[in-house]
């Protein structure tokens, strides 16, 4: 390296090369190679042999990644903690052709090789039972017969309705009751102000320093939705997402700020009526519950992408065509 700075200090050239030089460039077999045509050089730099194992070119750009990983260190972001709470599908799906195909054939399958019921066997008992009764070897009494017993379930079962899977939040698309689209997720987000406008995301909070980011994650829910109970799941995010701000925005300090990195931690409702409270460290117009294909509609198309990644997706693979 010595040698090389002693070359470039008595060619006249200002500039230090010790940034781009390593150990890693020495030759283990002593060879060196001339890379510096003086018709080409911007700094006629004449007699310039180095190692034949270094690639100039190599190291200026890894150089030129170094101080690009500077400049990035030196941008200053704030830290969000925000909440993906969801309430799980209260029914399953209805089941697609296939599914009902296989079914049938499961049914029809276990009946021709499994044995035989007890209901079946009792009537068999009472086919031997009913000739005893006629020849008078037993007394009729209130004896019921198996099949006596069937007619009066069917009958029974006649006057069954079940309950539609369609509730009358689901006819008046009320999206924000949590008593619709029961075979499906429904995520919570909320219209919160981020700046000067408001940005339908899920609810999210600056972190203190004094907390961990999945006690502010806990606080969340405590400030807009008391009424709620709900489990955050673990202690480490689950997902990840920034965005920068406008050129010039500064925090309180007065240092300016790159941008927002924002930690998800994922939360299960329990129970509780969702009645949003207007915080003032969490400014917050209006609250919805929406599906996974319905939060497309509302979020930004890069919030959007992010937040579908870390969801587990509901799409099931149809084999009807």
């Amino acid at each position: 390296m010595a040698l090389i700075q002693g070359m470039l200090k008595t060619s006249g050239l200002s500039f230090s090369i010790s940034k781009y030089l390593s150990t890693e460039c020495r030759s283990s077999s002593n060879k060196l190679r001339y890379i510096c045509q003086p018709q080409r050089c911007h700094h006629h730099i004449s007699n310039l042999w180095i190692p034949a194992s270094w690639n100039f070119r190599a190291a200026t750009t890894a150089a030129a990644s170094n101080d690009s990983t500077l400049d990035n260190l030196q941008e200053k972001w704030d830290i969000y903690a925000s909440i993906c709470l969801e309430r799980k599908p209260l029914l399953t799906k209805e089941k697609t052709s296939l599914e009902k195909k296989y079914t049938a054939f499961l049914t029809e399958y276990e009946l021709e090789s499994s044995h035989k019921s007890d209901h079946e066997i009792r009537n068999q008992n009472d086919a031997t039972l009913l000739e005893k009764i006629k020849t008078g070897e037993v007394d009729q009494g209130s004896f019921q017969t198996a099949q006596d017993f069937e007619d009066k379930s069917t009958a029974e079962l006649l006057t069954f309705v079940p309950m539609s899977r369609k509730t009358d939040a689901d006819e008046l698309n009320d999206t924000k009751s949590l008593n619709r689209a029961l075979d499906s997720h429904l995520v919570f987000v909320v219209e919160q102000k981020l700046g000067k406008n408001y940005e339908w995301i899920c609810p999210q909070l600056k972190v203190h320093s004094a907390e961990t980011l999945r006690r502010t994650a806990e606080r969340i829910l405590e400030e807009i939705c008391p009424n709620v109970q709900a489990k955050v799941m673990g202690n480490a995010p689950f997902g990840f997402y920034k965005y920068r701000y406008p050129s010039g925005t500064k925090n309180e300090s007065g240092d300016e700020m790159t941008g927002a990195k924002v930690f998800f931690y994922k939360a299960n409702y329990f129970k509780g009526k969702t009645e949003v409270s207007n915080s003032k460290i969490i400014p917050v117009n209006d609250f919805l519950w929406l599906t996974r294909t319905e939060l497309k509609s509302k979020l930004k198309d890069k919030y959007h992408r992010t937040l579908s990644k870390l969801l587990v997706p509901e799409d099931i693979i149809s084999m009807d065509k």
